[in-house]
């Protein structure tokens, strides 16, 4: 079997009552601390409509090295912009 872990770090840094920054960290290995499976790093800009609605726009990258169980063939990079509403 295979054990695999994973590393997060999320923080925010409030710039005033409405606005702030946003960042999430992933480092992901498919066996414990052995070589790097997936690094996504996920910073956003938010807004703070009021206590119950929040928009972001962020970017996100993602670097997938081939790593068990999953056998992908090449190490690959994505790019993305995403938006969410919450």
């Amino acid at each position: 079997g295979y054990t695999n872990s994973w590393f997060t770090l999320l923080n925010r840094f409030q710039l005033n009552k409405n606005w702030s920054i946003s960042n999430e960290i992933h480092n992901r290995y498919g066996e414990f601390l052995q070589p790097q499976g997936q690094f996504l790093l996920r910073p956003s800009i938010d807004y703070s409509l009021n206590e119950h609605v929040e928009f972001a726009l962020g970017y996100s990258f993602i670097h997938v090295s081939p790593y068990k169980p999953y056998s992908l063939p090449i190490a690959k990079n994505e790019n993305n912009f995403w938006e969410q509403v919450i």
